[in-house]
């Protein structure tokens, strides 16, 4: 009959042995492939400086009125649950 701590010391030999083996095993070298790119890509590194600056300042003007209207619901609230 074998011990509980010397069953433990096999299963723990047998898992480093395993690893050596998987270390040593050959590891697939990934492949890169170019792939062409969609249009959509190629216009956004197409944008001139005045193009991106034009975006830029959509996004922000959304960006601002999203805060607005958050701060405005936040005031409502607060002023309808808390009499």
């Amino acid at each position: 009959m074998i011990t509980r701590k010397e069953y433990q010391n096999s299963q723990k030999r047998n898992n480093i042995d395993d690893d050596f083996i998987k270390r040593d095993e050959p590891v697939e070298e990934p492949t890169f492939s170019r792939s062409q790119p969609d249009e959509k890509q190629g216009n956004e590194h197409a944008m001139t400086p005045e193009q991106k600056t034009k975006r830029l300042g959509r996004r922000l003007n959304w960006a601002i009125v999203f805060l607005i209207l958050a701060i405005i619901v936040v005031y409502l609230i607060l002023i309808y649950v808390n009499p």
